[in-house]
């Protein structure tokens, strides 16, 4: 039977063993320094996992490194003394006079400063550790110092201009940039797996995070819906004339004729119209240019008036079908639609991975930038995977305190649900201790906590 628990943890005792540990030795204790003297019933380890998980009283979310750097100074490989970026930028100029070049992220150690390094410095300047204030890089410091050094950095890039190479590559090769696509023509000093990489990993002043696919999936509709109204305001000397849907169906009705196929939004230039293409009707129809309504597309057009499968065998998509089919399913089967929930049973031709594959990249008529799991939630209130409520490691000892009292096994990461919340799952809650998601520290997992929780209770 359960009666007696671990004893509380202060700051003040841990830091107490801590200077008895290093006056024995010599050497400030790590994880891995075994049983604390005076204390056979502690260890080290144990102490770290209480300072990472929060259990006897500490707050959580903290390490013995990161405790020792904070009370005793102790460095460390993530820890150091506060920095400048006066001092930062002193030790490049530095290296700059001996080497010729600035020194990048990959630039190793900083000679005549024992226990820095340019990769330390680059994670302080981004992560805002050390005294800095965070979201830059070494890459900027040097870009905004530029003027009173006099000397040349690696520049900076944005998403704008990114855009604007991409839409003339775009232009020139009617495809979009890819990182296999070499230099690009209009900055020949710039590679596309170059600006992959920054976009990525957030070099050259970028946030990070995203992709040459991304960008355009996310940002490539909002230029084209710009471009469209300062086109339309800018007064140009000839008006744009005005479309309908009986004329674009008609030159639909030539060009199938013609083509023996019917035409789509890359089909190029219509036959007997001056400047005027399907790309051009596309964009007309979905942003409601020349008369037109909007909100449609040149293939959701032909589907609905000409029973035309678009260009991939797939008819448009509404919304307003797919939230119908996704509630039918939920009565059918007591749980929403996922990815990986195969065929829709009222459409066989359609699947769900296909419809969110089709509302996150905006194909077959929807506007993109969303899944299947962000519309469900939206829409009727499901529980979205990537954006789950936060946990705490005293609300999964809870869990797992109840499930041993009702199995006589503590749970591990393949026992299924936890039966006080259905919607929670064991390997679930595993996979975030380990990564540090739902607002956990990360570096731990199931076993772990559960393995500090077991020492802290006395049987």
């Amino acid at each position: 039977m359960l009666t007696l628990r671990k004893s509380k943890l202060t700051i003040e005792q841990i830091l107490l063993w801590a200077d008895q540990h290093y006056k024995l030795t010599g050497q400030w204790p790590k994880q891995t320094s075994g049983t604390i003297k005076g204390a056979p019933a502690e260890s080290w380890s144990m102490i770290e996992s209480s300072l990472r998980g929060g259990c006897r009283d500490l707050p959580g979310c903290s390490s013995l490194t990161k405790l020792l750097y904070a009370a005793r100074g102790v460095p460390s490989s993530h820890y150091g003394p506060r920095l400048s970026v006066a001092s930062i930028l002193t030790w490049a100029r530095a290296h700059h006079q001996r080497t010729g070049k600035w020194p990048t992220n990959t630039a190793g150690v900083i000679v005549g400063v024992p226990g820095e390094s340019w990769p330390r410095i680059d994670r302080a300047l981004r992560n805002g550790l050390r005294g800095l204030r965070g979201g830059g890089s070494l890459c900027v410091v040097l870009a905004a110092s530029r003027r009173s050094t006099g000397q040349h950095v690696t520049r900076l890039l944005t998403v704008q201009q990114i855009l604007r190479w991409a839409n003339e590559h775009h232009r020139r090769t009617a495809r979009w940039p890819s990182s296999q696509s070499g230099t690009v023509q209009k900055a020949p000093s710039e590679k596309w797996a170059a600006i992959e990489r920054a976009l990525r990993e957030g070099y050259r002043g970028l946030t990070g995070g995203s992709s040459l696919f991304k960008l355009r999936t996310q940002y490539r509709s909002g230029l084209a819906r710009r471009k469209s109204i300062l086109t339309v305001e800018s007064g140009l000397a000839r008006r744009k004339s005005t479309l309908t849907v009986e004329q674009i169906l008609a030159w639909a009705d030539k060009h199938h004729a013609r083509n023996k196929r019917w035409p789509i939004r890359h089909s190029g230039n219509l036959r007997n119209v001056p400047n005027m293409n399907w790309r051009k009707i596309d964009a007309a129809l979905r942003l409601g240019l020349r008369g037109l309504p909007g909100e449609s597309s040149l293939s959701r057009l032909l589907d609905q008036h000409r029973g035309v499968r678009n260009d991939k065998g797939a008819p448009a998509l509404i919304v307003r079908d797919i939230l119908t089919w996704a509630d039918a399913h939920h009565r059918r089967t007591g749980a929403w639609p996922m990815i990986k929930s195969g065929a829709v049973r009222e459409v066989p031709a359609e699947n769900w991975r296909a419809i969110n594959s089709a509302l996150y990249q905006g194909s077959r008529g929807l506007s993109g930038g969303s899944s299947l799991a962000r519309l469900l939630a939206d829409r009727r209130g499901a529980r979205n995977p990537s954006d789950l409520p936060k946990l705490t490691v005293e609300q999964i000892l809870s869990w797992a305190d109840r499930h041993f009292e009702r199995t006589g096994r503590w749970p591990t990461y393949e026992s299924g649900r936890v039966v006080c919340d259905s919607r929670e799952a064991w390997r679930g809650i595993d996979g975030a201790l380990r990564r540090g998601s739902r607002q956990l520290c990360g570096q731990s997992s199931l076993a772990r906590i559960l393995d500090e929780h077991r020492r802290n209770l006395a049987y």
